[in-house]
């Protein structure tokens, strides 16, 4: 076997290898409950507290009131003061026996969220999850400034999770696709758009499957096949046209 021969039967087999471990990261993410399991004591070993931002409404409510649920006090952060103590109220009433809720305005400095990096370095323990966007895996016209922030997020906590990993603190990015909130104006939820309480549930499930998740199955097999398309596809004229005509329909112009 000459030099050239040997270095494409190395190519070849490095390939081979690469994709490999690609199927099977991804087929883990199809199982999470077995794959990433987690002790019925996950969450109330991390801390007492969770501090849920953008906790009045959609996906943000749907965390507090899932943690809220699972033996974790909670402190939730929104803009509208109303809205945060009607929240506090419901969720005090879902499951007043075992949880605090306080309803933050502008007293956030005195809240349990302060000095949050020396409390979970003093504990060796703790976890951050921040929201970004499915749209976010491929360059996406029509919502490029949303897509972007999203990127930013993702490489944020990509980021610090490389700083904070050896100090047992767990920080992760969750791209869902689409969820019915009032920001996609409550689109019906099917297969592939979950509500909120849904998404929540499951992406939870993922915590310990690394920096970055979609959050569910049917969206980590979107994600995996809007990556699989020609980008020369999604960014054709006749797709953006499409997409500006179902924008249009949504906003109703």
């Amino acid at each position: 076997m000459d030099l050239m021969e040997l270095f494409f039967v190395c190519l070849g087999a490095a390939v081979v290898v690469f994709y490999g471990v690609k199927m099977v990261r991804f087929a883990k993410m199809l199982y999470p409950r077995v794959c990433f399991p987690q002790p019925d004591s996950f969450f109330t070993s991390m801390g007492e507290w969770a501090v849920v931002t953008g906790g009045s409404d959609g996906i943000g409510k749907a965390y507090a009131f899932e943690l809220a649920g699972r033996g974790l006090n909670v402190v939730i952060l929104s803009r509208t003061k109303d809205k945060l103590d009607r929240v506090a109220l419901e969720i005090e009433n879902y499951k007043s026996d075992q949880l605090q809720c306080e309803s933050l305005g502008q007293d956030v400095p005195n809240s349990p969220a302060r000095d949050g990096e020396e409390v979970f370095l003093e504990r060796g323990k703790g976890v951050i999850v921040n929201i970004s966007s499915g749209v976010a895996s491929v360059p996406s016209p029509m919502y490029t400034m949303y897509c972007a922030s999203k990127v930013f997020v993702e490489r944020f906590s990509q980021g610090l999770q490389a700083e904070y990993k050896a100090k047992k603190v767990m920080i992760q990015a969750v791209a869902p696709f689409g969820v019915s909130t009032p920001m996609t104006g409550y689109q019906k939820s099917n297969m592939v758009t979950l509500t909120a309480e849904d998404f929540v549930r499951t992406s939870l499930e993922y915590l310990q499957a690394g920096d970055k998740t979609y959050g569910s199955i049917c969206h980590t097999v979107l994600g995996w096949m809007v990556q699989a398309v020609p980008q020369q596809i999604l960014h054709s004229e006749t797709m953006q046209d499409s997409l500006l005509e179902y924008v249009k329909k949504r906003v109703g112009t």
